[in-house]
């Protein structure tokens, strides 16, 4: 092989992390490469925007009226918040990823049966998002649901090739889209009852079946894997108020 051919190799991933951009997965985010705090705001605002986070919402007024369901999300994003903050606070200040911040934590197999672990939840949760996207689509314009579900699944894993730069589009386009949409919800729901009978909904058919421990286990179970992995993006983060 010539000198020419071996710099042209070299030089091919260099110009895909040009194109794509440098993640950084096995070293530190340099200070230089971190995000603005804009950027960060994107991410993590259209981050949680799931269509899974409204069902099981809904799921949980169903089950414990709609006060008690309120206590057990604000209780469950506090767990949560305290959890994920801390586990961000220490991804900005190294600059690592999950995966660098485990093999530190545990060592070589410990980070071994930690991520494998993680990383099958994490696949249910990509096989959960991409049917559900399947479906709504497939039923909304009578396509075929396995075909929908397949490009959904591309289309989530052609994202990943862009990384944080992905996200941020995302966040972009999903936070505005979200809010108005909730903002829909409520100006219906204002319109066709009232906020006494709201605030009073006791459940399905009048009786809350499921107990508040059931409920803040829902809640942070619906984001723990998620977030524990924040420092995948945290790492992005120029300072510890922008994480």
């Amino acid at each position: 092989m010539s000198r020419d051919s071996a710099g042209q190799g070299a030089a091919a991933p260099a110009d895909t992390d040009h194109v794509l951009g440098e993640e950084y997965e096995h070293e530190p985010v340099p200070m230089a490469a971190r995000r603005s705090l804009f950027s960060m705001v994107m991410v993590w605002a259209g981050f949680p925007m799931i269509i899974t986070g409204a069902m099981t919402g809904s799921l949980l007024v169903l089950g414990m009226g709609f006060s008690r369901a309120l206590v057990a999300m604000i209780i469950g994003n506090l767990i949560m918040l305290a959890y994920v903050g801390a586990l961000g606070l220490s991804a900005t200040r190294s600059g690592m990823n999950f995966a660098l911040i485990a093999s530190r934590v545990f060592g070589t197999k410990g980070y071994a049966l930690a991520s494998g672990l993680l990383s099958t939840l994490l696949l249910g949760w990509f096989a959960v998002q991409t049917g559900i996207t399947g479906a709504l689509v497939a039923s909304t314009y009578g396509l075929n649901y396995v075909a929908m579900t397949i490009v959904a699944g591309l289309l989530y894993i052609g994202i990943t090739f862009v990384g944080v730069r992905g996200l941020h589009l995302i966040g972009l386009v999903s936070v505005p889209l979200f809010f108005v949409l909730g903002l829909f919800v409520v100006v219906h729901a204002a319109g066709t009852t009232s906020f006494e009978a709201i605030w009073n909904y006791a459940g399905n058919n009048g009786v809350a079946t499921m107990s508040m421990g059931v409920g803040l286990t829902v809640v942070i179970a619906l984001f723990i894997d998620a977030g524990t992995v924040t420092a995948d993006f945290n790492r992005w983060s120029k300072t510890g108020t922008h994480s």
